[in-house]
C-alpha cells in the first residue's frame, strides 16, 4: 500500500494521531494523557506501569515550542540532558492539537521465533490419539497465551509429532505490564478491549501464516487448535467477561472463558471454521488453565512424592500436592521474571544477560548472553545473579537498601561489551516480585501444613527457570533453601501441558482429574500472606523454614 494512502487510512480509523515514520502528530486529544491517545491509535510506548509514571519508559520528544511545565515524576526519571533535548513523559502530559512528538524507543516488531528442544522437552505422553484427529484437517496447535510472552507448538496429529514450536512478545504490553493494567485499559475504553481482542487474536494468524511461510504446514490444514493461558490472557482473547476480573468477589469463583461466536474468532485467527477451537477453562479468577497443564505436563499428581510446582511468570502459578490434594494459588509477581520493569532488563531472548559471574580479577563482572549475541539487557535470571552478588559483596543488604559508599543512583556491572546499572528501583522491583512468590508457597504450605523441609521435589516452570542459578535464588530467598537434587527444571511446562492436551486420546478425563483434586488458595483474603509477604521482602536465605515456624506458632496463639 503507498505510504500516503496508508496515512490516509490510518487518520480514518484512528483520528487523534497521524503517524508519519517516527514522528506523530496529534490530531485530538479529549483531555487523555499522550501516552493513552498513542495507545488508542495503535503507535505504542514500551511502558510497562499502565501509565503510572512508575517505569519512566514512555519517553517522548517534543516538537517546536516547549511544552508545559515538568512534572515531579518526570523530574524524578529524566536527567539534566534529556530534559535539555526536550524529552518528556507520555503518561504526565496532555496533548494540543497539532502538537508533534516523536517516540524515541518504539517497541519491538512482533516476531515470532523458533524455540529450540531445550525449552520444551519433547516428553513421552501416554494414551496418545494416535490416527485420529478432529475437525478439517490433521494439524494440530497448542498455544500457551501468558501475559508477557505467547508460545505455541505445531504437531502433525496422523503421525503424533512436532513440528515446530514458535514464541513470541504479548503485543497487549502495550496497555500495561501486568494484567490488572491491561484489564483496567479495557474496562476504560470500548477502543481499547476491542483492540486488545483484535491484537490477541491477530498475533495467532501472524503464527499460521510464520509456520506456513517456514514451510511446516505445507499444503495442510489445521483441524484442531488448543488454548490455555491465564484467566485474562483467555477472556480477553474470547471477547468475554474480562471485567469479572476486577471484581475481587470474582477471584475465587470459576469464569466462562468461552467466545460468544466461535466461528468469528476462528476467523480472525486465521483457522478454518470446520477446525476444532478448544479454550481450556480457567480454575479461578486468576488461577487459569496454564497451570493444570504445567502439572499434567510435570505428571506430579501421578508420583507419591510431596512436590511443589512454580510457574514463575508475571502472573506466577502455584500448586502443592500432597498425595492427595493439589493446593493452587497464583501471585502477582509482576514482570520482573521477565525482565520487564526493570530499566536494565530485557526478555529471555537473543541478547538477553541470562548469568553473571564474578570475574577473575574480583572487580569485573563475566556473563552469558542468549544466542552468544551482543549485551542488550538482563532477563530474570540476570538479575538473581546480579542480587545475590551485590549481597554476597556487601554492597547490598538484606533490606534491600544499598550500602554507604555505593552511589545512590546503583550499582554499574561493567561487562566487555557493555555497562548495566541496577538501579535501587529495580532492586525494589524484584523484591517485591520475590516476596508475593514466596509468600504465596508459605501461604500455600501453611494451609496444607506442610512444613518447607518435607518438600521432596520442586518444578521450577518457565523460561526464567531455564538459566536460574539455584544457588543465587536460594541466597536471596526466591527458593526454599533445600538440596539441589529436589528441584526440577520443567521449563515451558505450560505449553507442554498444552500439547499433552492436544495429542490426548481422552482429553477432557485429564482436565476432569485436576480439577477435582484441586483445592484453592485465595491469597487476597489471607492474613497470613500478608504477615508472610512483609518477611519476605527481606532478601536472605532459609526464610521459609524460619517464618514458616514463627507463623504456625503465630497462629496457635
Amino acid at each position: 500500500m503507498p505510504h500516503g494512502n496508508r496515512k490516509k487510512r490510518d487518520e480514518m480509523q484512528v483520528p487523534n494521531i497521524a503517524a508519519d515514520g517516527c514522528t506523530i502528530k496529534l490530531l485530538s486529544g479529549r483531555g487523555k494523557s499522550i501516552l493513552h491517545v498513542l495507545i488508542e491509535g495503535e503507535a505504542p510506548l514500551p511502558v510497562h506501569c499502565g501509565g503510572l509514571g512508575i517505569c519512566g519508559n514512555c519517553r517522548i520528544l517534543f516538537g517546536g515550542e516547549p511544552g508545559p511545565p515538568l512534572t515531579t515524576v518526570e523530574k524524578r526519571h529524566l536527567v539534566k540532558e534529556e530534559i535539555r533535548a526536550g524529552v518528556r513523559l507520555a503518561c504526565q502530559v496532555k496533548p494540543k492539537n497539532g502538537r508533534q512528538i516523536r517516540i524515541i524507543k518504539p517497541p519491538s516488531i512482533t516476531k515470532w521465533r523458533t524455540i529450540d528442544e531445550q525449552e520444551l522437552p519433547l516428553m513421552p505422553f501416554p494414551n496418545m490419539a494416535t490416527g485420529k484427529f478432529p475437525g478439517a484437517g490433521r494439524y494440530g496447535l497448542s498455544i500457551d497465551l501468558g501475559t508477557t510472552h505467547i508460545r505455541a507448538a505445531l504437531w502433525d496429529l496422523a503421525k503424533q509429532v512436532r513440528l515446530a514450536g514458535k514464541s513470541c512478545l504479548n503485543p497487549h504490553n502495550r496497555f500495561g505490564a501486568d494484567i490488572l493494567q491491561r484489564l483496567d485499559a479495557s474496562a476504560r475504553s470500548a477502543g481499547s478491549e476491542r483492540r486488545m481482542k483484535q491484537l490477541m487474536a491477530g498475533i495467532v494468524s501472524e503464527l499460521v501464516e510464520d509456520l506456513r511461510n517456514d514451510g511446516h504446514l505445507q499444503n495442510g490444514i489445521i483441524g484442531s487448535v488448543v488454548v490455555v493461558g491465564n484467566t485474562a490472557m483467555l477472556t480477553l482473547l474470547a471477547g468475554n467477561n474480562q471485567g469479572l476480573l476486577l471484581n475481587p468477589l470474582n477471584w475465587t469463583r470459576e469464569i466462562d472463558v468461552q467466545p460468544q461466536c466461535p466461528d468469528r474468532l476462528k476467523s480472525a485467527m486465521g483457522i478454518p471454521c470446520e477446525a476444532s477451537l478448544h479454550l481450556v477453562p480457567a480454575i479461578a479468577g486468576f488461577i487459569g488453565s496454564d497451570l493444570p497443564a504445567a502439572i499434567i505436563y510435570t505428571g506430579m499428581c501421578r508420583d507419591a512424592r510431596r512436590t511443589l510446582l512454580i510457574d514463575f511468570g508475571t502472573n506466577s502459578e502455584i500448586a502443592f500436592w500432597d498425595g492427595e490434594s493439589l493446593w493452587v494459588t497464583s501471585a502477582a509477581g509482576g514482570p520482573a521474571f521477565d525482565g520487564c520493569g526493570i530499566s536494565c532488563g530485557m526478555p529471555a531472548a537473543p541478547g538477553a544477560i541470562s548469568r553473571i559471574q564474578k570475574g577473575t580479577d574480583g572487580s569485573t563482572f563475566a556473563c552469558d548472553v542468549i544466542g552468544n549475541d551482543d549485551p542488550k539487557g538482563i532477563c530474570g535470571s540476570g538479575i538473581v545473579d546480579a542480587i545475590a552478588l551485590l549481597l554476597e559483596g556487601g554492597a547490598l543488604r538484606p533490606s534491600g537498601k544499598f550500602n554507604p559508599g555505593f552511589h545512590m543512583r546503583g550499582f554499574r556491572f561493567q561487562f566487555k561489551k557493555r555497562d548495566m546499572v541496577l538501579k535501587p528501583i529495580d532492586v525494589d522491583v524484584f523484591q517485591r516480585a520475590k516476596a508475593a512468590i514466596a509468600a504465596g508457597v508459605s501461604t500455600v504450605l501453611h494451609q496444607a501444613m506442610i512444613d518447607p523441609g518435607d518438600i521432596e521435589r520442586i518444578h521450577v516452570c518457565g523460561a526464567f527457570g531455564r538459566h536460574l542459578s539455584l544457588v543465587n535464588a536460594k541466597a536471596v530467598g526466591l527458593l526454599p533453601d533445600l538440596t539441589d537434587d529436589r528441584f526440577v527444571i520443567s521449563g515451558n511446562a505450560a505449553l507442554g501441558g498444552c500439547e499433552r492436551l492436544l495429542t490426548a486420546e481422552h482429553r477432557q478425563f485429564l482436565i476432569d482429574d485436576i480439577r477435582d483434586r484441586v483445592r484453592t488458595v485465595d491469597l487476597a483474603r489471607s492474613t497470613f500472606f500478608a504477615d508472610a509477604f512483609a518477611a519476605h521482602l527481606f532478601l536472605r536465605a532459609a526464610g521459609f523454614g524460619i517464618e514458616q515456624q514463627h507463623f504456625h506458632q503465630k497462629s496457635k496463639e
